[in-house]
């Protein structure tokens, strides 16, 4: 439970903005993560994302010098698409059939 410090004044709660079925504005979100967000993201282990990236089970990430990012906007929609292989998603991804 929180503390009553903590709380809103009644009345004041937040809520979730209209049009964002999730309540996050996409202005405000994220738009890469790292391997923890991505682990989060799709509720898995962080190990687990390690074992999908050398296995090719997952699209590549993009690096920032020698940070290495995940665009979440992507994920989202490869997962929704069925979790293809890298190869796969790279072709579905640009537009192509195979």
């Amino acid at each position: 439970m929180a503390c009553p410090e903590s709380r809103t004044p009644s009345g004041s709660e937040p809520r979730a903005r209209e049009g964002h079925r999730d309540g996050i504005n996409r202005a405000e979100a994220p738009i890469l993560g790292d391997r923890r967000q991505v682990a989060e993201l799709l509720g898995i282990s962080i190990a687990h994302v390690s074992k999908l990236l050398s296995s090719g089970r997952i699209p590549g990430p993009r690096r920032l010098g020698r940070a290495v990012r995940w665009d979440l906007d992507e994920l989202r929609h490869w997962s929704a698409s069925g979790c293809p292989s890298r190869s796969r998603w790279d072709v579905i991804r640009k537009g192509g059939r195979s």
